[in-house]
């Protein structure tokens, strides 16, 4: 190959190369603040990662939980230097002019006196050639934020039962607020029992539990606070309603 084309590639790939980048190590004030919401659905997830805490708020049914862990420096350096790979200062967002109901998700970046904003929110869309870029930072940052909140998380152990053998249950269905905790849809069989274990963060929370049995279907929606001293919960299908109890150890 002549070396004037060797030249123009090193220059072509060395422009490539040479967008914007965040600081080669953490500012003492970086700080991440993202947040999923708007459109027609009341509920909402902010996520700020600061240098001393993480903070989660989830909006949810009417009812606003606020969760706020310490931060470890060594995995914040760690998260820091994993978004700093992706080049996320790279990623543009487009304007579409006027658009209605939409909602989606916003990410802030600042330190010291700069900050940045990347929305795929309202009448900002994410350009394509971004939008793999743009995916991998919103999974880096709730998986930063679920890591850290996983130490506050207790075990909860959900069992069903038909309390009406008589009228089988052929569909199933149990979400505890956005968690999909059991989904059964069989095919012929019936369902007699459906167990599960789920991790969560002791405090109130929807249970909703819907489904079909033969002669009718059944729909129930309770606020349950899942206390530290309680081991579970038990719901029992019968034909004209749905019960849900605490299991105390």
């Amino acid at each position: 190959m002549p070396k004037y084309l060797i030249f123009l590639l090193a220059g072509f790939l060395l422009a490539c190369d040479s967008g914007p980048r965040l600081p080669e190590t953490r500012p003492a004030d970086f700080r991440v603040e993202y947040f999923e919401g708007g459109g027609m659905l009341p509920e909402s997830q902010q996520v700020t990662i600061r240098p001393d805490s993480t903070v989660d708020i989830i909006f949810l049914n009417g009812k606003k939980t606020r969760t706020v862990v310490a931060n470890s420096a060594g995995e914040l350096d760690d998260f820091y230097q994993k978004l700093r790979e992706l080049r996320v200062l790279r990623i543009r967002s487009r304007d579409e002019g006027e658009v209605y109901d939409r909602g989606g998700t916003s990410v802030w970046l600042s330190w010291g006196e700069k900050s940045q904003q990347i929305s795929d929110s309202g009448n900002l869309f994410v350009e394509e050639k971004f939008q793999a870029d743009y995916a991998a930072m919103l999974k880096l940052i709730l998986d930063y934020n679920a890591k850290v909140q996983a130490g506050l998380k207790k075990k909860y152990h959900l069992a069903v039962r038909n309390g009406s053998p008589e009228s089988p249950v052929t569909q199933l269905h149990v979400f505890v607020d956005r968690i999909s905790a059991i989904l059964r849809i069989p095919d012929s069989a019936t369902i007699d029992t459906a167990q599960v274990d789920l991790h969560l963060i002791p405090g109130r929370y929807q249970v909703q539990v819907s489904g079909n049995r033969i002669g009718g279907s059944f729909w129930e929606q309770q606020s349950v606070t899942f206390r530290e001293d309680m081991s579970g919960l038990d719901i029992v299908l019968y034909q004209d309603s749905v019960v849900l109890k605490q299991i105390n150890p």
